[in-house]
């Protein structure tokens, strides 16, 4: 029996925002794509929250986007601080929000919770918005989740589901996913159609297998995150060159 495989690599949270978060920018980043290139990946993902900053960090960004493998973007919530949505989108060329792309006999799917519901209406997240509106953030708007139905159901290959907030959680993760919970259970009635969803956003690893699907939350490339400053582990101009450096828990593997 033949079995399709296929080899990706995949990070969460690279969170490139000089001035305020500790991170070494393009070193940081080669780190990631050499790691890439070493497991001979099929292609490179990242899954949100790549920079506070995507037009201000073009070279940031092409670095990522001509490493010399297939780079695809997912949208965090922090892509769109100091921008809009569609803003967001162009800096980081991808063709849309969210779209698929198939590989090896897998299809993936990105998908894009990014939006706030006030009123009865989907508002995308754009210049810092959703601070403003915590309890009412991490919804997907009714035409993007007819769209995934779409493509999940007419996919000849076992789908992927990619987002920057979860499926899975029901505290913080997408706050209507009960109908998109619900179109996987029945997609995988018959037949196996999604087999994973991904995720980053928590800065931190989980994974549950639940309905025999795989949920998997990928930690942050960069640093854990202290609601309140809690530390003076780094030298003092540390502080003085990073706004928020003790929120920081920063990762050096």
């Amino acid at each position: 029996m033949h079995m399709n495989r296929v080899t990706f690599s995949c990070f969460a949270d690279f969170h490139y925002y000089p001035g305020v978060f500790y991170c070494e920018g393009e070193e940081r980043l080669q780190k990631i794509i050499d790691r890439a290139k070493e497991n001979k990946a099929d292609f490179i993902l990242h899954l949100g929250d790549f920079c506070s900053t995507p037009l201000q960090s073009e070279s940031l960004i092409r670095a990522y986007n001509t490493c010399g493998i297939p780079a695809y973007h997912v949208l965090g919530n922090h892509d769109a601080d100091l921008c809009t949505k569609e803003e967001a989108v162009t800096a980081y060329g991808m063709p849309h929000n969210y779209y698929y792309f198939d590989i090896h006999g897998f299809r993936f799917i990105v998908f894009d919770p990014n939006y706030c519901l006030v009123d009865g209406e989907y508002v995308p997240y754009s210049k810092g918005n959703y601070f403003k509106t915590p309890t009412c953030r991490d919804y997907v708007p009714g035409n993007q989740i007819t769209w995934l139905g779409e493509i999940i159901f007419s996919s000849p290959y076992p789908c992927i589901l990619l987002s920057h907030s979860s499926l899975e959680r029901t505290r913080n993760g997408i706050r209507n996913r009960d109908k998109i919970l619900s179109m996987i259970k029945e997609a995988n009635r018959e037949k196996r159609k999604v087999i994973m969803c991904i995720n980053g956003h928590y800065h931190r690893d989980f994974i549950r297998i639940w309905d025999n699907v795989v949920y998997y939350d990928v930690n942050s490339a960069t640093m854990d995150w202290l609601e309140n400053p809690h530390h003076d582990l780094f030298p003092p101009d540390y502080y003085a060159k990073y706004k928020r450096m003790g929120n920081l828990v920063v990762f050096n593997d």
